[in-house]
């Protein structure tokens, strides 16, 4: 009578444990490879947006000089500082 209680609380044991060591395994292996790829992701994104960034501060300076060259500017700077 004793074995025929304890064998199958053996037997969930035997399976059970595998089981839980292969999905902590498996968990955190999936859980670096999404860290990895989302880092890589981030520092795609980081860069592109760098790039619009240095894209659009050099139109505005490009446009910046151009208005510092329009004599009526000119005028109306030294006209205002008078």
């Amino acid at each position: 009578m004793y074995i025929k209680k304890k064998l199958p609380i053996f037997l969930a044991l035997l399976v059970s444990i595998p089981l839980i060591i292969l999905t902590v395994s498996i968990y955190y292996y999936s859980s670096r490879q999404l860290i990895e790829i989302n880092k890589s992701k981030i520092s795609d994104i980081v860069t592109v947006e760098a790039e619009n960034i240095s894209v659009i501060l050099s139109i505005f300076s490009s446009e910046i000089e151009d208005i510092a060259q329009n004599k009526k500017i000119k005028d109306f700077i030294v006209k205002g500082m008078k």
